[in-house]
């Protein structure tokens, strides 16, 4: 070790010179040392004058600093500096909980000595870490281990759980720039290595973007009944090496189940041979974790491969066998992503989490409660390329019921924004009263993807709709999720009277989408002016060559006092934008390719739908679908109507917008695999009557 001045006689005085439990040191300007500090049923508080002037080290690189025994460890203005160990800085043991509060932590960036050891060790017992940061240190092979045929010695981690500790608990905790150097293939690090035990972490970040060799934020090897509990906490740019897997969690399962739970999460520029985010080990497929192990939560990757392989897992010994989770367990944005900061969150107040809307808030540490104030912080930022800081593109919303007032997407400074919740069964947002049509406005061509949350009517705003957006190039993606009407009621009580639900300028596009129980006085579903959307638009790669639809759908319990329910219309772009967006948009139409021409139903169910008779409107089209186009072919396939019950001239109403000679052939819809099953459509005055025997004779 470095010259330092031996401060042992201080901690000594406390096992004799006080009765009490409590004890100060304070530390001048320097580098101090001490041999192993004993602490039972202590408290320590340790105060420097600054993290770089006040250094404390260990005395000997063989033997631990601190060894905690149901005790608490404060330190402020200090570091504790790793000069050569082998041996943890500080060792938790005990049956009851130790506490360690503001510890600073460094290695020696400069000389790059190297250590051979743990930071934290929780022997047995509790350990609980508040405001620690790890930084700048060097780790390499610890010879002592190498021979070691036992895979769970050969991983060091920084903070390691032993066999007997019950509980590991973090918050606040920041680590960052570990670097691994001369490290066999064989033996690895990690931040937090989980033997068993409890393991909890809030509020804290994983920064990888230094490491020079392999390095996960957690792996567990349980050796009993285990849990993993995260929340509010970054995991960036950890690596996990080429021949490994689980580049930020990695979890053996073969011989213990471990309860998972990630909330509120960024995953961001992790990589592994597999899993570039997280990678499980199971003993049989039964053990796969559900969705809701991973809620709130959302990976930013460089490409598509990286997204494909964010969750990996294999079965049993055999490790030339490993399959993708295709669940989409983490949500990943339908645009390419730079930065953490272009994530926002919004949540309610619960007993763990107060809102503090005086604070600056919508970090994954620090959520908002409303939209309104996320984007007074948003405008005092200044926006940067990477979209660190000053623009929005995905807001996640928390759990439980949302009262949301009015939300002007034009203010995230984004031309596309990710709604994304912890689910339709937890995530429910709603509308206040506002004097606007809508919940949501888009901003001028602007895309809006929604995600893993329920909309619901309320009886508080009933005239308020849902979503409106504007421009031609615009449009609304929609996918695992619910649109749910006010249960409350019936269609002969409702009182929900908005203009209509969804209001789209643009193309729309559903996947997995459940709307029910919806009865409206006024107001359509879904009005739809576009239909066509760019092929190559790379704000929605998701998307691709996919053509725009409806797919895997269940539309049910549906009524309205309007004739129709759903309006599908094509856009003519010139007479249809304002004067000053046109020349816009006709330019972004040259540089892409063409647009869209197909409109795809599939594997979708229309069930007990009605529409009442607009007596003033006897020429109204299509009470279900009505159809109007000029260029948009559509598809109907292995879908079902059932129980369809409309008072207008048509349940289904195409209309085909453009002069087409007599003898060329019109393919505007086609029907295949499809089910009509007890549906009616009420004809008021039609002077011919047609039998239901001809109808079948067409080929539609």
């Amino acid at each position: 070790p470095p010259p330092s001045q031996d401060i042992s006689h201080l901690f000594s005085q406390m096992n004799y010179k006080f009765n009490n439990n409590h004890f100060t040191i304070k530390l001048l300007f320097g580098r101090f040392s001490s041999q192993t500090v004993h602490l039972e049923e202590q408290m320590l508080v340790l105060q420097g004058q600054g993290e770089n002037e006040s250094l404390l080290i260990q005395k000997n690189i063989s033997q631990t600093l601190f060894v905690l025994q149901n005790s608490q460890l404060n330190s402020s203005h200090l570091s504790a500096q790793l000069w050569g160990a082998e041996v943890a800085l500080i060792r938790s043991q005990g049956n009851g909980m130790s506490i360690i509060d503001g510890l600073r932590v460094i290695g020696d960036k400069y000389e790059r000595k190297v250590v051979h050891c743990s930071v934290f060790e929780v022997i047995s017992g509790e350990l609980s870490l508040n405001d620690i940061q790890i930084k700048d240190i060097n780790i390499s092979e610890n010879y002592n281990e190498i021979n070691s045929v036992d895979k769970r010695i050969k991983m060091k981690g920084l903070i390691e759980m032993k066999e007997n500790a019950k509980v590991l608990f973090f918050e606040k905790f920041y680590i960052t720039n570990i670097n691994m150097e001369d490290l066999n293939k064989e033996q690895s690090v990690c931040s937090i290595m989980m033997n068993s035990g409890h393991l909890k972490l809030r509020d804290s970040t994983f920064l990888g973007e230094a490491y020079t060799s392999i390095g996960s934020a957690i792996r567990a090897y349980p050796t009993g009944p285990s849990t993993i509990d995260v929340e509010g906490v970054v995991f960036k740019g950890q690596r996990d090496g080429q021949g490994t897997n689980g580049g930020a969690v990695y979890v053996d399962m073969r011989q213990f189940d471990v309860q998972i739970s990630f909330k509120r999460c960024i995953f961001i520029g992790n990589k592994a041979d597999y899993g570039s985010n997280v990678f499980i080990r199971y003993a049989t497929t039964s053990q796969r974790i559900n969705r809701n192990s991973f809620i709130g939560c959302t990976t930013i990757v460089e490409n598509s491969y990286e997204s494909d392989i964010s969750v990996c897992y294999s079965i049993g010994d055999n490790d030339d066998e490993i399959f993708i989770d295709e669940r989409n367990l983490i949500h990943n944005s339908w645009n390419r992503q730079k930065s953490e900061g272009v994530v926002r969150f919004i949540a309610n107040s619960d007993a763990n989490h107060t809102i503090d809307s005086s604070m600056k808030c919508g970090s994954v540490s620090k959520p908002c409660n409303t939209y309104q104030t996320l984007i007074e912080y948003i405008q005092l930022e200044p926006e940067s390329g990477d979209g660190l800081t000053g623009r929005v593109e995905t807001l996640i919303f928390g759990e439980g019921k949302i009262s949301s007032p009015f939300i002007d997407f034009s203010l995230a400074r984004s031309d596309i924004i990710n709604i994304v919740g912890c689910g339709d069964q937890l995530t429910e947002i709603y509308p206040q009263q506002s004097s606007l049509l809508a919940m949501i406005y888009g901003g001028f061509n602007q895309i809006i993807v929604i995600e893993r949350v329920c909309i619901a009517n309320s009886p508080a705003s009933p005239l308020i709709g849902f979503i409106r957006t504007q421009g031609a190039e615009s449009g609304l993606v929609m996918q695992d999720m619910r649109v749910q009407g006010y249960l409350e009621t019936s269609p002969y009580n409702t009182m929900l009277e908005p203009p209509y639900l969804f209001s789209i300028e643009g193309f729309v596009h559903l996947q997995d989408v459940i709307f029910e129980h919806i009865y409206l006085r006024t107001g359509a579903i879904l009005q739809v002016v576009g239909l066509r959307r760019t092929a190559d638009d790379s704000r929605i790669e998701q998307l691709g060559k996919t053509s725009i639809g409806f797919y895997r759908c269940i539309f049910d319990d549906i009524t309205s006092n309007e004739s129709v329910i759903i309006s599908l219309n094509e856009k003519d772009l010139a007479s249809a934008s304002i004067p000053s967006e046109i020349n816009k948009i006709l330019n972004n139409n040259e540089q892409n390719s063409e647009k869209t021409t197909k409109f795809v139903i599939e594997d979708t169910i229309f069930s007990d739908c009605a529409t009442s008779l607009l007596l003033s409107n006897k020429n109204e089209k299509g009470g279900l679908l009505n159809l109007k186009n000029k260029k948009v072919r559509f598809e109907i396939l292995n879908s079902e109507y059932r129980n369809i019950a409309v008072k207008s001239r048509n349940m289904l109403y195409l209309a085909w917008g453009v002069y087409e000679p007599v003898s060329s052939q019109i393919n505007i819809l086609t029907i295949t695999e499809t089910f009509f099953t007890n549906c009616s459509a009420l004809i008021p005055e039609m002077d011919e009557k047609v039998e239901e025997s001809q109808i079948t004779q067409y080929n539609i």
